[in-house]
């Protein structure tokens, strides 16, 4: 099927337990809540792929709804896989692809398995995208391997015999908390880190009134997200036009998920203040037992002082001190600050596959590979010349 064509029902397959679906947006609005029950009750959460987000993505034009789609496995009514996805929404060598939906502020895809799916939803889920892709392909970008989901759906596809690659490869950076923060930070960090974190702490309780705010709703949440906004757009995102404030599409959707999908997101905004003043900010989305860490910001004047390690190290501080937190997720890679902090990684990589029949499944993957690492000797000389 090419990338303009609409999307259909899948055949309901009657004498099966389970039946794949492939719906459209509108109907997924209509769904009667199921998708907001699935992802609250998904084994391993994932808020970038919960109905709040996609929506808040398709009505700022950060995703194409008239491509844009949902692989349901039911039973009955009740949902108990999906995977959202656009058409033409990657590129594997010279080709446009289906990727699982994905944006700068989608920073992994994962698909939301109910807590109760049966052994076989991964098989079920490629049913349903086999299906409708004969003879293309699809990537889930930055898709957790290493999670559970991850691990089904690579063994799915090697049952199935279905060419299939992981690109770009990395770990990220992850928390897993250990009973006491101070049993933590012996396990995680060295003496050396563990000095230079209070260091960092005592020099910013030497320049002032150090406080730690947590919003979560309501008028709270608002203001925290405006000090969030104004702290990220005074640094090198602003002048460099990637903050929320310098792209309205972003700062929409954002404050969409925020405000108007608090309660199935969960979400959390920490602040540091110096003085009364926010010094650094991290908004966070909370499911289940996870905190996924999705932006921080903090004042550029004050960085030498790292206001933002210091308040990341207070998150973990605080999680450690009860509640049903158990993981921290960063949401980026190896690079962030983060990586200090958190101990563990979770393996990440863009998997693509090929629906058979694909006869073109092996140059295209050869190609991919090829353009992946000219762009990265590319941004690589980039970065050099501009250090230079």
């Amino acid at each position: 099927m090419h990338a303009d064509q609409s999307f259909r029902d899948g055949p309901p397959e009657a004498a099966a337990p389970a039946v794949v679906q492939l719906i459209d947006v509108d109907s997924a609005r209509r769904s009667g809540g199921e998708w907001e029950r699935l992802a609250a009750h998904a084994r391993e959460p994932n808020p970038f792929h919960a109905r709040a987000f996609v929506l808040a993505h398709l009505e700022q034009g950060l995703l194409d709804e008239g491509r844009t789609g949902l692989c349901v496995v039911k039973e009955g009514e009740r949902w108990i896989a999906m995977i959202p996805f656009t058409r033409g929404g990657a590129v594997c060598g010279w080709r446009r692809i289906a990727a699982a939906c994905t944006s700068p502020y989608m920073p992994f895809s994962l698909p939301l398995v109910d807590a109760a799916a049966p052994e076989d939803w991964a098989d079920r889920l490629l049913d349903g995208i086999g299906r409708d892709l004969a003879g293309e392909m699809m990537e889930l970008p930055k898709l957790a391997l290493g999670s559970r989901a991850g691990r089904d759906l690579v063994a799915a596809l090697a049952a199935r015999g279905w060419p299939h690659r992981v690109h770009s490869p990395f770990s990220r950076p992850v928390a897993l908390l250990a009973g006491t923060y101070d049993a933590y930070a012996r396990q995680n960090f060295s003496r050396n880190r563990r000095r230079s974190l209070a260091r960092l702490r005592r020099r910013l309780e030497e320049s002032g009134c150090l406080a730690q705010r947590v919003a979560s709703s309501g008028d709270d949440l608002a203001a925290a997200f405006e000090a969030f906004v104004a702290l990220e757009d005074a640094g090198w995102k602003g002048r460099r036009g990637t903050s929320l404030a310098a792209r309205p599409e972003a700062l929409a959707m954002t404050r969409r998920v925020l405000l108007d999908g608090a309660g199935e997101l969960a979400p959390r905004i920490d602040l540091l203040l110096l003085d009364g003043k926010p010094v650094a900010a991290s908004i966070a989305f909370v499911m289940g037992e996870a905190a996924f860490m999705w932006k921080i910001a903090d004042a550029e004047p004050l960085r030498r002082l790292a206001p933002g390690i210091v308040l990341e190290d207070a998150i973990l501080r605080n999680a450690h001190r009860g509640g049903a937190i158990r993981l921290l997720d960063s949401c980026t890679d190896e690079t962030s600050p983060l990586s200090g902090l958190y101990g563990a990684r979770l393996q990440m990589g863009d998997l693509v596959f090929a629906v058979p029949p694909a006869p073109l499944a092996g140059p295209l993957f050869a190609a991919e590979s090829l353009r992946r690492r000219s762009r990265g000797a590319l941004a690589s000389l980039a970065q050099r010349l501009r250090r230079g």
